[in-house]
């Protein structure tokens, strides 16, 4: 994955907000790299939603996966592929979607469980092994998390199988390593397959369709996580809905 930066003038970019707003455009994604976070051409990279879908999904992400910068909150994520181009700091259109799509030919590959794994972890905050404290150590963790996500994706096999979150996630399912680079690995805490979705995990298609030609990231929905426990609540609302039907049946009985 390359990354391009361009210079614009200030004229440049005037024209171009009067003849396009960000907000007709709709879908727009603000996405860059700050220091201390990123390491070589890899993530960490910062999404500022502008709107669309991910404005709804900045909630699910614990502060330590987030970054304030000029009053403004961005998610941070990490690349899905490494054979596409990003502009940094750059505006993109995107949709979501369960897979990542080359750019320039309409072909999607499913991001695999382990990924969806990983980044639920570490979307959470709660990564092991992850150092969220920006600088050196989180430059180091951020580069061993985007080694394993190109190895899980089958972008980059020549990562050694010691990379720690390699090792981390291989524990977690059945075929280790192998296993978790399935797109319906079997995960060994609940017993049961799980794809990158179950986890809340889906990708960022940047661009426009149906190629998405720019560099696709990740995002976390902890509302489609199915593997944290929503403590209780899930049965306060049946339990809620259980009392409204009888009252209705109860009623119904009367008048009738």
């Amino acid at each position: 994955m390359k990354l391009v930066k361009l210079k614009l003038s200030v004229v440049a970019v005037v024209g171009l907000s009067v003849m396009m707003p960000l907000a007709a455009m709709g879908n727009t994604v603000d996405l860059r790299r700050f220091n201390g976070y990123f390491s070589g051409d890899g993530g960490e990279f910062s999404m500022k939603p502008i709107d669309g879908p991910l404005t709804a999904y900045v909630s699910s992400y614990s502060p330590k996966a987030t970054k304030v910068s000029g009053g403004a909150t961005y998610i941070q994520s990490f690349c899905l592929e490494t054979q596409e181009n990003v502009t940094i700091p750059g505006t993109y259109h995107y949709d979501l979607s369960d897979s990542a799509i080359k750019g320039g030919a309409v072909v999607s590959d499913p991001v695999s469980s382990g990924v969806g794994w990983l980044f639920s972890q570490f979307a959470r905050g709660i990564l092991s092994g992850y150092s969220y404290t920006p600088g050196a150590g989180r430059v180091a963790s951020a580069k061993d998390l985007q080694d394993a996500i190109w190895y899980l994706e089958a972008e980059d096999l020549t990562v050694p199988l010691t990379n720690p979150f390699l090792v981390l996630v291989g524990g977690k399912f059945t075929g280790g390593i192998a296993g978790a680079a399935s797109t319906s690995g079997f995960y060994i805490p609940s017993g049961g397959i799980k794809k990158a979705a179950d986890f809340g995990v889906g990708a960022v298609n940047l661009g426009d369709a149906p190629t998405y030609p720019a560099q696709d990231q990740i995002y976390y929905n902890k509302h489609g996580d199915t593997t944290v426990p929503d403590g209780g609540s899930t049965l306060v609302l049946l339990g809620m809905a259980f009392v409204c039907i009888n009252s209705v049946r109860r009623r119904f009985c009367l008048a009738s």
